[in-house]
């Protein structure tokens, strides 16, 4: 964007770029044009290089509350939007951010009811039906992959609030997911269960092992000793 003396450059999601695209960024900041300001958002500023963070000012911003997000998620959809695709799974999704709120709004129904026949097909050692799904749903991308791997661990952290009491994230989706048929699913099975789908995402995010094999075997691994 250009004004009259000042040129100000967006970099979205700069804590994605990877080690090549970061370090030729990083010849930019040492050298930045007269008048000229870079904007870097990012979600965690630990993934950026040291390097690239001792050259920025960092300004905090906290998410939105539900309420806001709801209210800006449906201004930006326009006066025709249906204020019923806002649900509270896309809300919880969100956490905080009117953009993630637009993307859920389109994805929110499908990765949640995925995620969902996950966790009870893991259990019940249904893998056939459940590798057609994986296979079906296209997740063959890193990214989508690891997308649909944070749906599956708001859900995990949902069972653990429901059992302590505390808020959902994914009414919607808890209402329709029967855990009583799973006596042996206690809070540790399930803190166990999160960590194994947080090691997941790692091994995919490194790229050694392709994303459907890593959800395959988490099919197997998830709640192992306790199906």
């Amino acid at each position: 964007m250009k004004g009259d003396r000042v040129r100000v450059v967006i970099v979205a999601e700069a804590d994605r770029m990877n080690d090549s695209a970061a370090n030729a960024f990083l010849k930019t900041l040492e050298e930045v044009p007269p008048d000229t300001y870079f904007i870097l958002t990012v979600s965690s500023r630990d993934r950026l290089l040291q390097t690239i963070r001792s050259r920025c000012l960092a300004l905090h911003l906290l998410p939105l509350s539900d309420a806001e997000v709801r209210e800006e998620t449906l201004r930006i959809l326009g006066p025709d939007a249906d204020e019923d695709s806002v649900t509270g799974d896309v809300i919880g999704l969100a956490v905080g951010s009117p953009g993630k709120a637009l993307y859920y709004v389109e994805h929110a129904r499908e990765l949640c009811s995925l995620a969902s026949d996950f966790i009870v097909k893991s259990l019940r050692n249904d893998y056939s039906d459940l590798y057609e799904a994986l296979a079906n749903a296209g997740l063959d991308d890193v990214a989508e992959a690891n997308g649909f791997l944070e749906v599956l661990s708001f859900l995990i952290s949902d069972i653990m609030r429901k059992e302590s009491g505390a808020p959902l994230r994914l009414p919607d989706t808890m209402a329709r997911l029967d855990m009583d048929a799973f006596p042996r699913i206690d809070a540790t099975a399930l803190e166990i269960a999160l960590a194994t789908v947080q090691e997941t995402m790692s091994r995919i995010a490194s790229r050694r092992t392709a994303p459907m094999m890593c959800l395959q075997s988490l099919a197997i691994k998830l709640f192992e000793g306790s199906k």
